[in-house]
């Protein structure tokens, strides 16, 4: 990963997966010293990223997996210290990011929409990230008046269809945990409460990932234990899907090689972006690339004529190219 800024994330993920292990010890041994292991690796967590709230109820999930007794006091007594930190460092982070206008009213997207793209998010987060295709280092939100477009119903549905056939199965404790643990970590990202200008980003699933390979780790070793044909046709069909998920990974690291490739390849998933294209015209004018800088400023008023920003740097870059009769 060569994009500095989000050395949060990889952050996150470390301690994060430290602390459940330590947490997993814990609930197996119940000795203090593995809690309060815990403890401070969620704390650095926590600096890291606020994101790390949602860890605490993944905690309430493992207990679950590892048949405790959630009826008992104990073991949601024990979350407490971790629950008032996270809930603190949560109301930290909303108001760094309400600083800096990051957290948006979205009135273009009323909140039924916003509920229908949460649903579709899980779907799509959750597929991603056992087939990762169609991956964008931006995924935008839908232009405005458009409405929820068709695949985030047809995703949504998905979603709904998928939380049937998970509650029926809930028995399977292994199945339930993967879900819990997958959603929990994404609840805060899924832009219910808009953050960002962008509708979901692969690296939230860093962490949330963990559910679903860890099901179909399982779903694997499960196969091969059975013997017979299976013990060396699932390994079979396995090698491959690593082998292609490797190539796929080594391929998406090419988009952060530098800046350019990477707003190249944002332009490209997002063609109907506005910004996208602003974005990279104010690269090519860092850059005195004055044509490229106008044409990418031009194509941007095109599809949204409300950045006067962009209006305004498209003349100036006019006046640098002495076309002082477009500059007016």
């Amino acid at each position: 990963m060569a994009w500095v800024s989000d050395r949060k994330d990889l952050l996150l993920f470390l301690f994060g997966v430290c602390m459940l292990g330590a947490y997993v010890r814990y609930a197996r041994t119940l000795r203090w010293g593995y809690l309060a292991l815990a403890f401070v690796l969620f704390l650095l967590a926590t600096l890291s990223k606020g994101m790390s709230v949602a860890l605490v109820p993944s905690l309430l999930a493992i207990d679950l997996y590892l048949g405790r007794d959630l009826r008992r006091a104990r073991p949601w007594l024990e979350k407490l210290p971790f629950f008032v930190l996270g809930v603190a460092a949560g109301l930290l982070a909303i108001h760094a990011q309400a600083q800096t206008d990051a957290i948006q009213s979205a009135p273009d997207h009323p909140l039924p929409h916003r509920l229908i793209m949460a649903a579709a998010n899980l779907a799509v987060y959750w597929g991603q990230c056992l087939v990762p295709v169609g991956l964008n280092p931006r995924y935008s939100y839908p232009p405005t008046g458009e409405g929820v477009p068709a695949w985030a119903w047809f995703a949504a549905c998905a979603f709904l269809a998928a939380t049937v056939l998970v509650w029926r199965a809930r028995r399977k404790a292994l199945l339930l945990f993967a879900v819990l643990f997958f959603t929990l970590n994404l609840a805060l990202v899924l832009q219910v409460l808009p953050v960002g200008n962008a509708l979901r980003a692969d690296r939230y699933t860093y962490l949330a990932g963990i559910g679903p390979t860890l099901l179909l780790a399982a779903g694997v070793l499960g196969a091969v234990a059975q013997g017979g044909w299976k013990r060396w046709a699932v390994p079979l069909l396995v090698l491959p899907y690593l082998l292609w998920t490797g190539w796929a990974a080594r391929q998406q690291t090419g988009i952060w090689r530098d800046a350019l490739a990477l707003w190249d390849e944002m332009v490209r998933c997002n063609p109907k972006d506005a910004t996208m294209r602003d974005t990279r015209a104010a690269y090519h004018a860092e850059r005195k690339q004055h044509e490229q800088a106008i044409a990418d400023y031009s194509r941007a008023l095109a599809l949204d004529n409300r950045l006067m920003l962009a209006r305004f740097d498209r003349a100036r870059e006019y006046v640098l190219t002495r076309q002082y009769t477009k500059a007016m």
